[in-house]
């Protein structure tokens, strides 16, 4: 076997190709990729988002994906009124190891959803936000209830300074406030 060495060393030529090639699929892949992305953040083909679609998207970026196997959104409705935009949001919550934790994260997203759009969107009147969590019964049936729905109209969000503000302080600040009694024991 002495004088074949490597294949690759006695085909300098082929083995320029074969690179030239693996580059080249690999650059194709990356600029499919790019194209794919591009058309899933917009779905009017280069057509600038709408302000709906832009909060949409804010919310959708924020809230991210669940850590439950689920859908995060369950649902976003954006209308338009004479005072602006009103925009609900319903999602899954995450899990956390115990019922305070649960309930701290998910004041924390709604704080960060509500800072985002308050701060970016001068023309919202009030964003009312709904966090579900399966809970279960005294039968053992598990379902998805609301665990803590909250509300913040423009008046009350122009009075927030959203850097300083303690989590602990949403209820007493908040518009409309519930929370399930699950999350306060």
């Amino acid at each position: 076997m002495k004088g074949q060495g490597n294949w690759f060393k006695r085909h300098p030529k082929i083995t320029v190709i074969i690179i030239g090639w693996i580059v080249l699929m690999f650059l194709a892949l990356l600029m499919v990729g790019n194209d794919v992305s591009k058309d899933s953040q917009n779905t009017n083909s280069g057509q600038p988002l709408t302000i709906k679609q832009q909060m949409d998207e804010d919310i959708r970026e924020i809230l991210g994906t669940s850590n439950r196997n689920v859908e995060k959104i369950k649902e976003i409705i954006i209308t338009e009124g004479e005072n602006g935009y009103f925009i609900g949001i319903r999602y899954n919550a995450d899990d956390n190891l115990n019922s305070k934790m649960i309930k701290g994260y998910i004041i924390n997203e709604d704080i960060k959803v509500l800072k985002t759009l308050y701060t970016k969107y001068e023309n919202i009147s009030g964003v009312g936000i709904i966090a579900y969590f399966p809970l279960t019964d005294a039968y053992g049936n598990n379902e998805d209830e609301a665990v803590i729905n909250l509300r913040i109209d423009r008046a009350t969000a122009d009075k927030i300074n959203w850097d300083g503000l303690l989590p602990e302080n949403i209820p007493t600040i908040a518009d409309k406030y519930y929370i399930h009694p699950a999350l306060t024991q």
